[in-house]
């Protein structure tokens, strides 16, 4: 069942556009999690897809150019809209995170081989475009390891 969440966005002109953004399994079968998907150093990782997508609607009377990021944990697979697929290091790359926002223990925590291995911190960016009144929907799909 998918999840629901509203979200406000400031851009760089202090523009805010209400954003509705869902996270939900892929449907069957790109949702069925893939048991054994991969096997390292004799461990078995399950392999689990997701869908989500992003709603934005332009409510202002002028067109408006927009630049979206999202982070996702995980690979992304694909993406609408022409938008920009990156791939960041979770422990070298801070990209993902605003400047001090690291929590106090991070540097404490040994993350798992395994989990930099098949995993890390994935941004997708989209320039857009939108009309008055216009609304387009920014669809993405991941997928994430786990043992």
């Amino acid at each position: 069942m998918p999840t629901f969440s509203m979200r406000r966005m400031i851009l760089i002109t202090a523009l805010v556009l209400p954003v509705l953004g869902h996270h939900s399994f892929g449907q069957p079968p790109s949702g069925l999690p893939i048991a054994n998907a991969i096997r390292i150093d004799d461990s078995n990782y399950t392999r689990i897809n997701l869908d989500g997508s992003l709603k934005l609607t332009n409510f202002r009377n002028k067109a408006v150019e927009v630049e979206v990021v999202r982070h996702i944990l995980g690979t992304t697979d694909s993406v609408s809209h022409d938008g920009l697929i990156e791939k960041l290091n979770v422990l070298e790359d801070s990209k993902y995170m605003a400047p001090g926002s690291l929590p106090y223990w991070w540097g404490y925590y040994n993350w798992p081989n395994w989990w930099r291995q098949l995993n890390g911190i994935g941004r997708i960016t989209w320039k857009l475009n939108l009309n008055p009144g216009q609304q387009i929907e920014l669809d993405y799909k991941r997928h994430y390891f786990w043992r």
